[in-house]
């Protein structure tokens, strides 16, 4: 329901706004009132092509920007509109697209639905007793969370040929244009989901609108030698006064990844998605905020992947020209849409470059490399190695030799391992080969980590590996119990966590002092790979980067093709941002939680068919950013700078969730009273009197969880029932016990690791009160060789340690335990603490227990 109906000035009747003209045509109040089809054919001669519109009322005579301001239309704004010859022209009456529910062919008569007689009703019942417009709009949407309409945006359809090398883009088409095979009579199918529409459908929601990031917010003004999202890539610099001139311009980033969702036999699926880049980080790589384009449901032949995406680079040059006008309640917005880069698995990539393959003449899909063919690992023929000149800067692909002016006869342009031009190269925003970027999960996951372990564990009779470890030195890593399970994100964590403690450490009582210069690269391979997946990366950054992903301990016939793509990172940094902000995490995320509900393999490419629908309807129910309904939320209430002018914490601050009030006489046996009281002291030094422990408020507040940057925190009085440690915790906290909150950035801050026990709100006066945590501090040092932290006491162990009460913004992130035990004789009882910004041999200004 909503304002979608207008009152004739003829004769004071009501009409939906789709039947405006034929209605005042017709009217017989009218006097120069025409015959039903006199009027249709008027209204034919005015149009001349079909024309897609939304009922939603009344069109303001200015397009409104995503923001609330107008942007009246350019020349080069004008609509595409398609005639029914396949030609295109420019009309004055745009096209209009809204919400699936509302759009209609023209002259085609709708049906009247229960809904629709209930909106004419109603509307004509607010207007006869002056409703008032907020009252109106409170009974909409009520009335509208009881009316379900069909909001799914419905595929196309296209038939696929029976040979894997395209689809069938016509009913009429008998026979396919790539190898002339004849259509089958009951062929597989593959589903597309029109960007145009789903734009549409997002874009009509205000609650989708307001989180768009106008164009003045997206880069990093206050540093722009600070690299933190796409936006300050060069690509966007380079093209934004160019191709995303206002905030009514979508830039979108593309993934593809295919997968076998059964563990025997076939049905390989490939989805396409779609991210909305002008959305937060935070918000954009969210199932619900994420668009499915495509699920093709079998494997291409070689070199055929863009003949099955030739609808959807259709559409994106249809929206990249003339853009799309949605019709909403709050007026028309017009936009267009321009495509980023496109990334997603390795082989996949070079499939859509047309790239012949990694063991051709230029083996690297990104530069200009000659592999030499050397004797394989194996001892077993010969392989191609990418050592080349590891110190080496190679240039990179440049955009002509993804064209069709590189193939036309008689050009100069040398091909270099290219076959063919690809679609990509249509597209406004193509960049030479930084388009297609480099995907951190896949590069770093599935094909460096993998290939590291293998070094480890090598058995290769030709391959010469200096940092290999015997069975009794890995058999105690989890990579080696779990192997056939591990996943790409389980091979990015060895890389980053296990890599630099518990495998460097066994190679270091391993060879002794002969391992050095093995871990020194090992350790600098994990570090690289630590920048690289950082949201925060400065030049200098990069440049560190390149430098660590040259190494040169790995023998040449085990430098594959992807320890070579290793050093394109810094390039491809430079140009698209980080590389875990066009990442395919998302999309895998997607695939992994739909991909457990197809149960037959016959339903597979039939359900993957309407991921869409299941998942841009679904409330996300992820607890990590939302309260239980049963869990009332606390935060910080009686100083007014902790609080906004409604009652609600501001952003970035600390919220307990079910919270209780309770007393520190209850927690007589800690001396927890004497705790509060040291902290107060802390707090204000010297220069406020603090009264004696026993004076201090005994009433506090209690919160069993707590909720801060994003994460959620366990205390161990109130932990859930889960085997993942969700109390101990990384701080940084100030060791001058006298320093004041004023001066507190010039404290010597320290970096410690403990359990969180409580969550406490407590007051020091009716004027005060502070967001506290109670921790037990344990000891760490710093590896020698690695620079990773470590001790010697877990969860629940026994041993020293300081309890100690902070302020809750104190705690930096969740921390891991990799824990080495003796049961394999190993060295003790260490104990890494891991955490999620941790890089090897990074400056970490560890504190002892003794400082505070």
């Amino acid at each position: 329901m909503g304002k979608r109906f207008g009152k004739c000035e003829y004769c004071g009747d009501y009409y939906e706004r789709k039947d405006e003209q034929l209605h005042r045509l017709t009217c017989k109040s009218n006097k120069n009132a025409l015959s039903a089809e006199n009027a249709k054919t008027h209204i034919q001669q005015r149009k001349k092509v079909k024309r897609v519109v939304s009922s939603v009322p009344e069109n303001s005579g200015s397009v409104k920007s995503m923001h609330g301001t107008e942007a009246h239309g350019s020349d080069e704004n004008i609509d595409y509109i398609a005639n029914s010859d396949g030609s295109s022209t420019v009309e004055d009456d745009p096209i209009f697209f809204g919400p699936p529910p509302f759009i209609h062919i023209p002259h085609v008569e709708r049906v009247q639905t229960l809904q629709d007689k209930v909106s004419i009703e109603f509307y004509k019942l607010a207007k006869d007793h002056n409703l008032s417009n907020v009252a109106y709009d409170k009974f909409i949407k009520l009335f509208n969370n009881y009316i379900k309409d069909d909001q799914f945006v419905k595929p196309d359809c296209y038939d696929i040929c029976s040979n894997n090398c395209g689809i069938f883009l016509d009913s009429s088409q008998e026979k396919c244009t790539e190898c002339g095979t004849t259509r089958t009579q009951h062929p597989q199918t593959l589903s597309y989901f029109p960007l145009a529409k789903q734009l549409a459908c997002l874009v009509s929601q205000q609650l989708f609108r307001s989180p768009l990031l106008p164009r003045s917010e997206r880069e990093n003004n206050e540093d722009p030698r600070v690299l933190e999202d796409i936006w300050d890539g060069n690509i966007y610099q380079e093209q934004k006064d160019n191709l995303f001139k206002d905030d009514l311009t979508l830039c979108l980033g593309l993934q593809q990844d295919g997968f076998v969702p059964f563990n025997r036999g076939g049905g390989s699926i490939i989805l396409v998605n779609a991210l909305i880049m002008n959305l937060p980080s935070f918000e954009r790589y969210k199932i619900p905020s994420m668009i499915q384009a495509m699920a093709i449901p079998v494997k291409p032949a070689t070199h055929c992947l863009d003949n099955f995406l030739i609808p959807l680079f259709e559409e994106l040059q249809a929206l990249q020209n003339y853009g799309v006008l949605i019709s909403c309640n709050d007026g028309d917005y017009h936009l267009k849409v321009h495509v980023l880069f496109m990334t997603g698995d390795i082989v996949g990539v070079q499939e859509l470059i047309h790239h012949k393959t990694f063991c051709s003449t230029y083996g690297c899909h990104m530069c200009y490399i000659q592999p030499k063919s050397i004797p394989s690992r194996n001892g077993n023929g010969f392989t191609k190695s990418f050592a080349g000149n590891p110190s080496g800067v190679y240039e990179m692909r440049r955009k002509v030799d993804f064209t069709e002016e590189a193939f036309l006869e008689g050009s100069i342009i040398p091909q270099r391992g290219i076959t063919a031009p690809t679609p990509l190269a249509k597209l406004n925003a193509f960049h030479r080969i930084s388009y297609v970027g480099l995907d951190a999960l896949h590069l770093f996951g599935s094909n460096v980590g993998k290939h590291i372990w293998e070094m480890i564990v090598s058995s290769y009779s030709n391959a010469d590996i200096p940092f290999r470890l015997p069975q009794k030195r890995r058999k105690y890593v989890d990579v080696h119990k779990k192997l056939a399970n591990m996943r790409s994100i389980d091979w990015v964590l060895m890389l980053l966590f296990v890599l630099p403690t518990i495998i460097c450490d066994q190679i270091v009582e391993e060879y002794k002092e002969q391992s050095r210069e093995h871990v020194k690269a090992l350790v600098a391979l994990s570090k690289g790979c630590a920048i690289a997946l950082s949201w925060y990366i400065e030049q200098d950054d990069i440049v560190e980067m390149e430098s660590y992903m040259r190494n040169s301990e790995v023998p040449d016939n085990m430098y594959t093709i992807n320890m070579h793509l290793l050093l394109h990172c810094g390039e491809i940094t430079r140009r698209l941002g980080p590389l875990s902000g066009i990442s395919a995490a998302s999309l895998e995320r997607a695939i992994g939680i739909n991909v457990a509900n197809v149960l037959l393999r016959h339903q597979a490419c039939h359900y993957f068919g309407v991921i869409y629908d299941d998942t841009n309807n679904e409330e996300d129910e992820s607890t990590l950013y939302n309260a239980h309904d049963n869990e009332n939320i606390y935060h910080v209430r009686s100083v007014g700078s902790y609080e906004n002018s409604d009652g609600s914490a501001p952003p970035h601050s600390p919220e307990f969730w079910g919270y209780f009030n309770s007393s520190t006489d209850k927690f007589i046996e800690g001396d927890f009273q004497a705790h509060l009281h040291t902290y107060w002291q802390r707090r204000f030094g010297q220069s406020t009197t603090i009264p004696e422990k026993h004076n201090l408020h005994t009433d506090i507040i209690i919160g069993k969880r707590m909720f801060f940057n994003g994460t959620v925190y366990d205390s161990l009085e109130h932990k859930r029932t889960t085997q993942k440690i969700c109390h101990f915790v990384k701080l940084s906290i100030p060791v001058d016990k006298y320093a004041k909150r004023s001066t507190m950035s010039k404290a010597n801050w320290k970096v410690y690791f403990g359990e969180v026990l409580l969550f406490v709100a407590h007051k020091f006066n009716d004027d005060m009160e502070e967001m506290l945590c109670l921790v037990r501090l344990v000891n760490a040092l710093l590896n020698k060789n690695t620079g990773c932290p470590y001790g010697s006491q877990s969860i629940g162990d026994d041993g020293y340690r300081k309890l100690y009460v902070v302020d809750c913004d104190n705690i930096d992130s969740h921390t891991g335990i990799i824990k080495m035990g003796k049961d394999y004789g190993i060295d003790s009882n260490k104990c890494y603490y891991i955490y999620p910004e941790m890089v090897a041999n990074s400056d970490i200004d560890l504190g002892n227990l003794s400082q505070i």
